[in-house]
This record gives C-alpha cells, sequence and structure tokens, in this order.
C-alpha cells in the first residue's frame, strides 16, 4: 500500500482525498476503509474506485485516524494518517473611529479566535492605510510573587514612561493591541491588523481611523440665502419700476402718435372721464374776481387729435363711443367752450 504517512492540519469547509495505491497483490486484494478502529460511514464520506477516500466540506467531526487495509487469501496489509481538521481563525472586535485630539492616547484593539493547534504559528501585524507598521513590542509587566499566590501586576501603559522626543510614539501590546501615544496629525488614517497562521495566509480585522473632523461651514449657506434674498428684492424693485413707467399713455392713455404733449393737450382715461366733464368751471370765482385760467383740459387741439385716432382701439374707444362726452365741451351757438383743471 501506498500513502502519506501524515496529512497536513485542514481547516473546517476544505474539500479533502486520501489516496491508497495497492501496489500489487495476488489474488487482487479487497481494500477497506477504517477511523478510529471502526469502518466508515460512508454517509459522510465517498471512497472512489481507485480506493481514495473523498470528503466533502470538512468539519471538526473528520478528525481522526484513518486506516486503509488491504486484505486477500494469502494476508493483508494496511496504513494510517491522523486527519486534524482545524477551526478558522476570526478577528472578534468591532471597529472603532476615534476624533483626533492632539498628544492623545488610543487603542485599536485585535480580538482573535485562533484553534489551538494553531497558536505557534500565529503572526500579527498591524497596518496603517495598507502600510506595515512594524510595531516595536510593548514589554511585559514582571510577575509579582506574593505570600502563597504568583500574579502578573496590571499593564501600564508604555506612553506613561516614553519619551516623544526619543522614543517610538507606537506599540503592540502584550494582547496584540495598537497603541498610539502622543497623537499627532500624521496618525490620521486607517488601521487594521492581519493574523496569519500556518494554515491561513491572512485574516483581516475590520479597519478603524483616527478621524479629523471638520465642522459644515453653515455661514456659507447663510451667505447663500441673504444674496437669494437680495436678489429677489432687486427683481421686485425692477418689476416694480417698469410696471410705473409702462403706463396708459399721460394721464392714463396711450399716445399712439408717439407726439410729445404739452399743456393744451388732454389725456384721460375712462375712469375719470366723468369728474373732468363735470368740472365746474373755475375761471372765475365771483363775478368781480378773477382768477388766473389754468391750463385747459379740453382744447380744439385735443378733439383734433381724438379724432384721428382709431375708434377700435381700448381705451380712446371708449370715450369717443359716447357722444355726449364731446358734446359737453360746445357751448349752445356751437363754439367751443373751454374747460380747466386745477
Amino acid at each position: 500500500l501506498t500513502i502519506p504517512s501524515i496529512v497536513a492540519d485542514q481547516l473546517v469547509g476544505a474539500d479533502i482525498s486520501l489516496p491508497c495505491e495497492v501496489a500489487e497483490g495476488k489474488p487482487a486484494p479487497t481494500v477497506l476503509w477504517y477511523k478510529d478502529n471502526l469502518s466508515v460511514d460512508l454517509e459522510t464520506v465517498n471512497i472512489d474506485q481507485d480506493n481514495t477516500l473523498k470528503i466533502t466540506n470538512a468539519n471538526k467531526e473528520h478528525s481522526g485516524l484513518y486506516v486503509c487495509k488491504a486484505e486477500n487469501s494469502e494476508g493483508s496489509d494496511s496504513l494510517a494518517v491522523e486527519l486534524n481538521v482545524r477551526n478558522h481563525s476570526v478577528i472578534v472586535n468591532d471597529p472603532v473611529n476615534v476624533v483626533f485630539e492632539k498628544d492623545s492616547q488610543v487603542t485599536f484593539d485585535c480580538q482573535h479566535e485562533v484553534d489551538s493547534a494553531l497558536l505557534g504559528g500565529l503572526q500579527i501585524n498591524w497596518f496603517k492605510d495598507g502600510v506595515n507598521l512594524d510595531l516595536i513590542q510593548a514589554p511585559e509587566p514582571p510577575p509579582v510573587i506574593g505570600e502563597n499566590i504568583l500574579r502578573i501586576e496590571e499593564s501600564v501603559s508604555p506612553c506613561d514612561s516614553a519619551n516623544p522626543d526619543e522614543d517610538p510614539r507606537l506599540y503592540m501590546l502584550t494582547n496584540a493591541s495598537l497603541r498610539i501615544c502622543a497623537l499627532n496629525q500624521s496618525d490620521i488614517g486607517e488601521y487594521y491588523c492581519v493574523l496569519t497562521t500556518d494554515l491561513e495566509l491572512s485574516v483581516t480585522s475590520e479597519i478603524s481611523s483616527v478621524l479629523l473632523v471638520t465642522h459644515f461651514p453653515w455661514w456659507i449657506i447663510i451667505l447663500v440665502l441673504l444674496l437669494l434674498l437680495i436678489l429677489v428684492i432687486l427683481i421686485c424693485l425692477v418689476c416694480y419700476c417698469k410696471s410705473r413707467k409702462v403706463g396708459k399713455g399721460y394721464y392714463g392713455m396711450d399716445i399712439e402718435d408717439g407726439g410729445r404733449h404739452n399743456k393744451s393737450d388732454i389725456y384721460y382715461t375712462t375712469e375719470d372721464a366723468e369728474s373732468i366733464m363735470n368740472e365746474m368751471d373755475n375761471t372765475y370765482t365771483n363775478e368781480s374776481q378773477y382768477t388766473q385760467a389754468k391750463t385747459p383740459i379740453f382744447t380744439p387741439k385735443t378733439i383734433r387729435h381724438l379724432a384721428r385716432v382709431d375708434k377700435s382701439i381700448g381705451s380712446i374707444g371708449s370715450l369717443l363711443e359716447d357722444d355726449d362726452f364731446l358734446d359737453k365741451g360746445y357751448q349752445e351757438d356751437g363754439s367751443f367752450r373751454e374747460r380747466y383743471a386745477e
């Protein structure tokens, strides 16, 4: 029989093959597999035609002593192999985010669970932003011998005795935690530990970090809101000024011919037409006293101007549609009677 005498330890979940080759035998021997002196359970393992025993998705229960035995009428031969299925290593601590505070101390833990058989090859390294920190191991406190007990004194932070100008600021503690002394801005970044064993190339922790908190510049939002408010006020003022300039002509009526107006012209809207036409003639305040003549508000020039305007146009047409407005401007003999505004 040919079979490896020792099989390397395997991790939980691995697929394992244990070959067993029969070199020669006459008559052809029968090959059987045993685990811990009992026939293997064919419900948990498979045996191929070439006598290879295969285990799929191995677990701790598959660990044990496996024996391959070949037997015929002339005799028997057997070989044994030890199989050990080990648990995966796990880093169990949660990530920590620390706000930067100058000259403070920071500790990042790397709590782990490793199969006891893998502790001999255990290595832990710390990285910052993907770069190995190559830390110095902090010294272990010496044991204290009492009267009846041997105890370990509580660990003292290496930062307490370190000289910040000469000694390093980063240490790995005895429990694999990272200790940073006298924090400065160069320490801002992401930190994580990586664990390796004889069966595992790397087990990486979640990322912890030292953060520099920058407060949100609320004053920028306030400034933007003030600028928007000023812009809205300016727009409102511009619109108001435009609405004052765009009217219905002099005294509220459009002037279609674009000509200049003077005091002998009259322009008014339908709203105040009745009040204008019904004004009292204030040329004289009494029979004996003459009051200075005012600018006429209804003149022959105005009549000619109105006659040239198309009656279909809004406010002017509405004035011309009623002949009574024009008739009130004449005397009984047909001559023009002037009326004056105050």
